[in-house]
């Protein structure tokens, strides 16, 4: 038994001794080549004796004792490489397929980015344009904010001044015509100084039918073809003459007529005026019917801002101007309503406020022939043209409620031009002061 034990041994030495092998073939390949073979083997009849069977089995055995270690762990080695290598391959396959189709893809992404480059540098440039733009008109903004209607009031710098007297010279006096604005249905009163020795009525009659208006932005007088006469005795009314080829006057021609009557009458000296037709009392005028006298009522009238398509700005009052005078009950404004109201004119209104609506008027005390309009501590008078018209259109409405001076008073106020706001001012003359 020893000996063969020590045979047994070198047996499996020389059997460690031998090189691994490496079949490349696969578990299952295997298996199917040995069921092949066993299929094809003829089974050979059975040997006479039963030695031999019995010693290949028992070398078999041995031998699968011997192999089946160093068999196990090939098996395993080549197993794994089996499952290593393909997987490798197939890695790499697929790298490599992924490798070219990314080729391709970034080729095509590298030249879908180009132009998507483009288009984004494009779409940021315009974008960063914008957005340096954005800034420019956020400080317009800043500059100049929308202003609400009735917040701010333009700047009249060529504003027609009224005409006081310190104006009228020795030997002058004045007289005042109504001028039109066809276009807006306005009208506006025009003063000139004529010497004192012509009569006035006869400069009256001159200038509507001479002076056009032309120059400032306006139409000839809606009265410009009547004959005006003095009444034969004293307090008889004045008379105006329609001439024959007159047509019949339109409605809105005859409110024109009338409100020319009565813008000009007033600074003629007149209240009254008979209307005359070939020698005849009476004339067709459109609404008004015929009329064969008309009486001017005193009331107050408040004052507004008219601008010409020649830019020259004029005071016209609130009747010139179709602007109310009267409260929602009917009765006339108050001199300190009036004032109020002269801050503002309206939506759609041809006219603008001539007092800014940052001058808080607090009260209006009257003294006999004085008022004394009292403005709030942070009102203070525009420096410009603008606040020369204010002061003017104060004394003008406060002509209308037949004060002959205004004080100013307040603890900013400051100054305006041509005026001293340390005493009473009286009122001016006429309004629209025009050189001949």
């Amino acid at each position: 038994m020893k000996k063969r034990y020590s045979s047994d041994e070198r047996l499996k030495q020389k059997l460690q001794q031998l090189p691994q092998v490496h079949d490349s073939r696969s578990k299952d390949e295997i298996y199917q080549n040995v069921m092949k073979h066993k299929e094809k083997t003829p089974r050979k009849p059975q040997a006479g004796k039963w030695v031999f069977p019995t010693l290949s089995a028992a070398a078999a055995v041995l031998l699968l004792l011997v192999l089946l270690p160093n068999m196990s762990s090939t098996l395993e080695q080549f197993s794994s490489n089996e499952e290593s290598v393909p997987q490798e391959q197939q890695q790499a396959g697929e790298s490599s397929a992924e490798d070219t189709q990314e080729t391709e893809e970034n080729e095509s992404n590298n030249n879908e980015s180009d132009s998507s480059e483009v288009i984004e540098r494009e779409e940021n440039d315009v974008k960063i344009s914008e957005e340096e733009e954005e800034p420019a008109e956020e400080t317009e903004t800043n500059e100049e904010p929308p202003v609400e209607v009735g917040e701010k009031t333009p700047v009249y710098e060529n504003y027609v001044t009224a005409l006081t007297k310190d104006d009228i010279e020795q030997g002058e006096k004045a007289v005042t015509i109504p001028l039109q604005d066809l276009e807006t249905s306005v009208i506006v009163p025009i003063t000139f100084l004529i010497k004192e020795s012509q009569e006035s009525l006869e400069a009256f009659e001159e200038l509507t039918e001479v002076y056009t208006g032309e120059d400032v932005g306006l139409d000839p007088s809606a009265l410009q073809d009547i004959d005006w006469k003095s009444g034969e005795e004293e307090e008889t009314p004045l008379e105006a003459e329609f001439e024959e080829e007159m047509p019949e006057a339109s409605s809105s021609e005859s409110e024109m007529i009338v409100k020319s009557l009565e813008e000009s009458m007033r600074y003629l000296g007149e209240n009254e005026v008979v209307l005359e037709h070939n020698g005849a009392e009476g004339v067709e005028l459109g609404n008004y019917g015929v009329l064969d006298h008309y009486t001017i009522e005193q009331e107050n009238r408040g004052y507004y801002v008219y601008t010409t398509n020649e830019d020259m700005s004029f005071l016209v009052s609130g009747n010139a101007a179709n602007i109310s005078t009267k409260n929602e009950d009917g009765e006339l404004f108050t001199f300190f309503e009036t004032l109020e109201q002269m801050k503002t004119a309206g939506e759609n209104s041809s006219v603008e406020a001539s007092i800014p609506q940052d001058m808080t008027i607090e009260d209006v005390k009257e003294e006999n022939d004085l008022a004394r309009v009292v403005f709030s501590g942070d009102s203070h008078i525009p420096e410009n043209e603008n606040g020369r018209l204010m002061i003017e259109a104060v004394l003008f409405a406060a002509a209308d409620f037949g004060f002959e001076r205004v004080s100013f008073e307040g603890e900013n106020l400051g100054e305006a031009e041509g005026y001293s706001l340390n005493d009473p001012i009286d009122v001016p003359v006429a309004p629209n002061q025009i050189e001949q």
